[in-house]
């Protein structure tokens, strides 16, 4: 069954970390429990997306407990950023998130090996969504300059660059949002560690969110050590929880 998701918000600044290759190898495409689609790498024994549904999943942990939220306290822009851009499934449905609304996003994300247009040929994402509008930004999405901002839409400014996320410089302006989408700390535990999470405190603004599906212990102890406070929130099918992390005024 299609998934409607077409949603009306207001601007802000956000960032989003996604389960980032390495390099991919061995990509296959694998339908999920809510009709969308996933990929998995061979080499890394690991799918972007939950098999129990790819759009549920983002949807769930992303927009309801991360952006909403953010949106719903302040009518004003906001700026995101997104760790490893992936897919860009998180990107569209936050860009759908602003569609015919007064709010406005600038989202940043970075990504170290893009995904090829024959990977994303698969995804389906606007007969899934059943959506002309989701394609096209989808294609906007991974057809767009790297390096330079644009126009997703009025109200949705999009930028991307190539950078590992633990070597990146952290840019001047602090964000609102983090959208933290790294594969589990099983796969990648570089990005769960201490470091990681003090890199993150410093790239958000007082009160600022981090959103993400892990709720393993140890990374959030990680994350109170970094002056974040910790919240556990219903996880999405599949999860018993996710967390959602603040910093303090």
């Amino acid at each position: 069954m299609p998934l409607g998701l077409f949603y009306k918000r207001e601007s802000y600044n956000i960032l989003a970390c996604h389960r980032s290759y390495s390099f991919l190898v061995g990509m296959s495409h694998i339908p999920t429990a809510d009709g969308s689609y996933t990929f998995r790498s061979s080499v890394f024994n690991a799918s972007y997306h939950s098999s129990h549904g790819a759009v549920t999943e983002s949807q769930h942990v992303f927009i309801q407990a991360g952006l909403r939220p953010l949106l719903n306290l302040s009518p004003g822009s906001l700026s995101i950023f997104e760790m490893g851009l992936g897919s860009g499934l998180n990107a569209l449905l936050a860009a759908l998130e602003t569609v015919n609304s007064s709010p406005s996003i600038y989202y940043h994300s970075i990504e170290t090996h893009p995904m090829s247009t024959e990977d994303m040929g698969g995804f389906h994402i606007g007969e899934v969504l059943d959506s002309q509008q989701a394609d096209a930004i989808m294609h906007d999405i991974h057809n767009g300059p790297w390096d330079k901002p644009f126009a997703i839409h009025p109200q949705f400014e999009f930028f991307k660059e190539r950078a590992d996320f633990l070597r990146w410089t952290v840019p001047s302006k602090a964000f609102d949002l983090v959208f933290y989408d790294a594969f589990a700390p099983s796969t990648q535990p570089e990005l769960w560690t201490l470091e990681a999470c003090d890199k993150l405190h410093s790239l958000l603004r007082p009160e600022g969110v981090l959103v993400t599906y892990c709720a393993q212990g140890q990374f959030k102890r990680n994350l109170k050590f970094s002056g974040f406070s910790v919240e556990s929130l219903p996880g999405p099918p599949g999860k018993r929880e996710m967390t959602r992390a603040t910093t303090n005024k």
